[in-house]
């Protein structure tokens, strides 16, 4: 999950998702739903911490941090996922939803990228693509 550190300068409103759900944004709000398109009820949440109170570990603003902290972020992320015997990776949740997603007919798909998450989103939305 992406620090709400990185979005406090920009909304104080969020909402989380959980594994097996995603989120269709467009220009008048969001619909979530889970990789089976059941539509899945997700509360706004208020970030509740003001930016002078946010630890930025001496860089000048977040999203530097969050940049610098993707190596490792990355190696958390797959420890554990990297089949080296098959040559492949294991995401879970992705793979479970795989069979579900495109269910729905979409011209385009769009998938966010920031923070801890950004190499595993980065390898959904190429498996996405290519399925067009």
């Amino acid at each position: 999950m992406t620090s709400p550190a990185a979005l406090v300068s920009h909304t104080r409103r969020v909402v989380y998702l959980d594994d097996g759900e995603a989120a269709l944004l467009r220009k008048d709000g969001y619909e979530t739903c889970d990789f089976n398109a059941a539509p899945v009820s997700k509360e706004v949440e208020q970030i509740a911490f003001d930016l002078p109170a946010i630890e930025r570990g001496g860089y000048p603003h977040f999203m530097l941090k969050e940049i610098f902290e993707q190596p490792e972020s990355a190696r958390n992320a797959f420890r554990g996922r990297i089949l080296h015997e098959e040559g492949t990776v294991r995401l879970g949740g992705v793979d479970e939803g795989r069979p579900h997603i495109g269910r729905r007919p979409r011209r385009r798909h769009a998938v966010a990228r920031a923070g801890r998450a950004d190499h595993l989103r980065a390898g959904h939305a190429r498996r996405l693509r290519a399925r067009r």
